[in-house]
């Protein structure tokens, strides 16, 4: 199938004007069909109408032009009388267009005007199949479909009632459960959904995206949160004409709601205590009372409020409220446990200022109430609506939400894939390429994030952090090795070496040497104190070198992305002691490294370490067995 037969709705240029007088209007409606009757004419107005305006006429459709395919949802907005259900009564064909071109594809259902189509005296069902019948569709086929339409629709109990004693909601509850089972190619929706319950919205537009898989929709509606929800493509309608129409969402939405005047200053309450001004400040930027200032997500935001008191308040609590284009508190700007910040006003005058470090709205328009009250909120003695004016230009517009936070996502793995230090050296000893399975891990990290090597060794792991543009801190208590680190990462300003032990205390620990350490330091690093009854250490040759507790170092950072933890016996401890002071709640994740062959005194540690993690339900650290 091309490309262009998948367009099941394509308007051309199509306008259509009413005029304001009943009187006109009829006049009008007979001069243009008795020149559309006349064979003789071949000027403008040989299809029933004129390009000029007469009098009292005007353009309530002017110069649209769209297309939607099979699978895409075109949200229709604008501001009352822009002209959206004069649209989709032109798609409908309940009226012509005076200029321009419709073509239609397929079967269409339409739920444009709350009850259209159903005949009062009839029941529920027999209205059924008279919609039905409407659609095309003959009485088999809608005996096939009428138990799904009773179920989606929730009316059983009510079908055989008179559809006259239905309440507006039964009737959209009816009408939508109709054009939506009967799998139409086309759906036309226009604001009806607006009176149905809050249940029965959320399973309509969840029914809206099924369709799409197979249908065309065109979406009318006023709530921005469902345009959001369900629009693939979205057009802005301003008297008549295409004010804004593409993929962009967030751009259209903003064009609507630039189209409305939010009014001005408007001040309620007793006046016992009176806002005399407001200044707001964001980064170089401020403004006074009734004002506008842009700001950016996650910026410093700062409102400044004088105000007036009468003699007798002694305390008063305040705090400031925005508001998004739909009237809907976003942000409550409070003090400690979630209550206004309660002052005394003192002589009658005072002054109060409120700062946020990290402003969490999300782009879009939002207006400041400012909210002073008794302290036990018995009394409001002022409430300034449309105080300032904020307009945030940053965030993630495409959500539709009102504020934006940063979370700490991470990626888990149900079978953890990565080669271990040993592996990567022979590895690349042998010139073999290292898999990008054995390190699909590090590629959760992103610039910036802080990642921890323990046990760097000659710094293979590190390098892989580092590549990836993490804040790399990496322990290396054996000297030789950490030479080798030193070398190897000198100018690398986000690579910080230690050259020290972790454990979970701070000191001293002698370490003894493996043989072989002697003739290649880099084939391998030295083991700990509990090499002691294995044949190949050296009790002659040791190191005392300097411990850190790992527990204590974390505590500098908000954030670990990736902790990795080589274990060689005394290192347990530091994973006990993570446990036990919580330090794995800002790690997100953790790898424990360890060799069977080498301390087969580390097993059954581990494995109590294991229960304890599965029992405290910590299920951010990986053991490796090597």
């Amino acid at each position: 199938m091309s490309k262009d037969s998948e367009v099941l709705i394509r308007a051309e240029h199509v306008s259509k004007k009413f005029c304001r007088s009943l009187r006109r209007s009829l006049w009008y409606g007979v001069q243009d069909m008795a020149t559309a009757l006349n064979p003789w004419h071949q000027g403008p107005g040989r299809d029933g109408s004129t390009r000029e305006l007469r009098n009292d006429e005007f353009w309530a459709v002017r110069d649209v032009s769209f297309e939607v395919k099979r699978g895409e949802c075109l949200g229709l907005i604008g501001h009352n009388g822009a002209g959206k259900s004069t649209l989709l009564k032109m798609l409908n064909s309940l009226n012509r267009p005076d200029e321009g071109r419709i073509t239609m594809r397929g079967r269409v259902g339409a739920l444009i005007e709350l009850g259209a189509g159903f005949k009062p005296i009839l029941t529920g069902r027999e209205n059924i199949y008279n919609q039905a019948a409407l659609l095309g569709f003959s009485k088999r086929e809608t005996d096939a479909k009428l138990d799904a339409i009773i179920d989606f629709s929730e009316l059983e109990d009510f079908l055989d009632m008179p559809m006259q004693n239905y309440s507006s909601g039964m009737k959209v509850k009816l009408g939508f459960a109709v054009s939506s089972q009967m799998e139409p190619d086309v759906l036309l929706i226009d604001e009806v959904l607006a009176v149905g319950d809050l249940g029965f919205r959320f399973k309509c537009l969840n029914k809206i995206a099924d369709l799409l898989n197979n249908c065309a929709v065109v979406f009318v509606s006023h709530s921005m949160p469902q345009v959001m929800r369900v629009a693939t493509d979205i057009m802005v309608l301003e008297g008549g004409r295409i004010g804004y129409h593409g993929s962009d969402v967030s751009k259209g939405l903003h064009t609507y709601f630039n189209l409305f005047d939010e009014g001005g200053l408007k001040v309620t309450g007793s006046g016992e205590v009176t806002v005399t001004s407001v200044r707001a400040a964001s980064g170089t930027e401020s403004c006074y009372s009734t004002g506008a200032i842009n700001a950016e997500h996650g910026c410093r935001l700062r409102f400044e409020i004088e105000m007036r008191a009468e003699p007798h308040i002694k305390d008063a609590v305040i705090q400031v409220l925005l508001w998004n284009h739909e009237m809907l508190p976003v942000l409550d700007i409070v003090d400690r446990g979630c209550h206004g910040f309660k002052f005394s006003p003192g002589d009658g005058r005072t002054e109060v200022a409120v700062e946020i470090d990290n402003l969490p709205l999300n782009a879009g328009r939002y207006q400041a109430s400012i909210i002073v009250t008794h302290p036990g909120l018995e009394r409001v003695y002022c409430q300034m609506d449309h105080a300032v004016s904020v307009t945030v230009s940053t965030g993630s517009p495409a959500s539709g939400a009102g504020c934006v936070s940063l979370g700490h996502w991470r990626h888990v793995h149900s079978n953890l894939s990565l080669a271990t230090r040993e592996t990567l050296t022979r590895r690349e000893a042998d010139g073999q390429k290292i898999s990008q399975d054995d390190l699909c891990i590090f590629d959760e990290i992103c610039p910036g994030d802080v990642a921890i090597d323990c046990g760097a060794n000659v710094g293979i792991v590190t390098e892989l952090m580092a590549q990836r543009g993490a804040q790399v801190h990496s322990f290396e208590p054996d000297p030789a090795a950490f030479e080798v680190l030193r070398q190897k990462f000198a100018g690398c300003e986000n690579v910080h070496l230690h050259n020290q032990a972790v454990s979970n205390r701070s000191g001293t620990m002698r370490l003894y040497y493996r043989e072989e350490h002697a003739i290649d330091p880099v084939k391998f690093s030295v083991g700990s104190t509990l090499h002691s009854g294995k044949s190949d250490v050296n009790l002659a040759t040791y190191a005392d070198v300097e411990v850190v507790s790992l527990s204590d170092f974390l505590q500098q950072f908000d954030r670990i992305r990736i902790l990795k933890l080589d274990i060689e016996g005394a290192e347990c401890d530091v994973l006990d002691d993570l446990i036990e002071k919580g330090g794995f709640g800002k790690i997100d994740l953790t790898l424990v490294e360890t060799h069977e062959e080498w301390i087969p005194e580390t097993i059954p540690r581990l494995e109590t370490i294991k229960r304890k993690l599965v029992n405290r339900d910590i299920n951010n650290v990986y053991l490796n067995w090597i």
